[in-house]
């Protein structure tokens, strides 16, 4: 019995000993490393209708719940919230430079239902996508 628990004891080491970051200050960096590329990878990706933490856990081998955590640590909201930030804001990005449909704004920043990007828009905005752009036309006409 003793054996085995010191024999385990040495794999697990030899085992942990092959990992990066072993050092405490080094582990601090990797993790700062990994939640940059992660939100680099978010950015790109923002606007594909695929985005979902799910889709993002997947693919960094994480669980959704850890991912969470390391949005809401380091970036003081949830992905969910993050995500629509981010959409919202190239939303208005495409509003400011040509005209097009609601769906078809919905559809390019990554929305599968325009009812929902206009709602969510509204909700990050205070108005709606049409009142945006009538907005929008006003201030060009003048």
């Amino acid at each position: 019995s003793k054996n085995a628990n010191i024999l385990t004891e040495s794999v697990l080491l030899y085992t942990l000993s092959f990992l990066p970051g072993g050092e405490t200050a080094r582990a601090g960096k990797n993790n700062e490393n990994l939640f940059e590329t992660i939100l680099d990878y978010v950015d790109r990706h923002a606007t594909d209708k695929t985005m979902q933490l799910r889709h993002v856990a997947r693919i960094f081998s994480y669980t959704e719940k850890y991912l969470s955590h390391l949005f809401k640590k380091n970036m003081q909201t949830n992905f969910t919230d993050y995500l629509a930030e981010i959409r919202i804001m190239h939303a208005m990005e495409l509003l400011q430079q040509n005209k097009c449909s609601i769906a078809e704004l919905a559809e390019k920043c990554g929305y599968t239902d325009p009812l929902y990007f206009s709602s969510t828009f509204k909700k990050a905005i205070g108005i709606s996508p049409k009142e945006f752009i009538l907005k929008q036309m006003d201030t060009n006409e003048t």
